[in-house]
């Protein structure tokens, strides 16, 4: 991660996870500032996640008929 003072790389001197599983890292940059950072999870709802499943699945679906008329596929940075 790059520092917000400075855009210089940084490591990681500790790491805690909070009891709400969020976990706070101390990072130190290559020019000695100091930041933290916390990273908080994301709960997706069943709904949420049964759709993004439905949505692979129709994805893939394609892609296996589009092999087996043998089309060629471009890999994409996007996921879809």
């Amino acid at each position: 991660m790059r520092c917000p003072t400075c855009n210089a790389p940084s490591e990681v001197e500790s790491t805690r996870v909070t009891k709400e599983n969020n976990v706070k890292r101390i990072r130190l940059c290559f020019n000695q500032h100091k930041f933290s950072t916390l990273e908080q999870p994301i709960t997706l709802s069943k709904s949420v996640l049964l759709q993004q499943q439905t949505f692979i699945s129709e994805t893939q679906s394609r892609r296996l008929g589009m092999l087996r008329q043998g089309r060629l596929l471009k890999a994409t940075t996007t996921g879809g």
